[in-house]
C-alpha cells in the first residue's frame, strides 16, 4: 500500500507515521469497505455508507473523523460491533 501511503501524506496531510500505520489498517479492511474507499478516492458520494447506526456522515460531522477514519470505523464496526460503538460513543462526550 505504499502508493496509499503517499496519497495520505500528500493529499490528505497525514504525517508519515499516520501514514504508514493508517495504510496498513486499510489493508486489512474487509473487501466492501476496500470497494468503498475505492469508490471514495474515485470521486464517488459514500457518505451513507452505514454499519448500524453509524454512517460515514455520521461519523464525519458528530465525530470529527475524515472520510478515510470513518470507513476504517465502520471496518471495525463491522467486526466488533458492541465494544467499538461503545468507544465511539465515550470518545464523543
Amino acid at each position: 500500500m505504499e502508493n496509499m501511503k503517499e496519497l495520505l501524506i500528500k493529499k490528505y496531510g497525514y504525517t508519515e507515521y499516520e501514514a504508514t500505520l493508517t495504510s496498513e489498517d486499510l489493508g486489512n479492511m474487509d473487501e466492501e469497505c476496500k470497494q468503498k474507499l475505492e469508490d471514495y478516492l474515485n470521486g464517488t458520494d459514500v457518505s451513507s455508507y452505514s454499519c448500524g447506526e453509524f454512517s460515514v456522515e455520521t461519523l464525519i460531522n458528530e465525530y470529527g473523523l475524515n472520510t478515510i477514519s470513518a470507513l476504517l470505523s465502520i471496518s471495525t464496526l463491522k467486526v466488533d460491533y458492541d465494544s467499538f460503538s461503545r468507544m465511539l460513543k465515550k470518545g464523543n462526550k
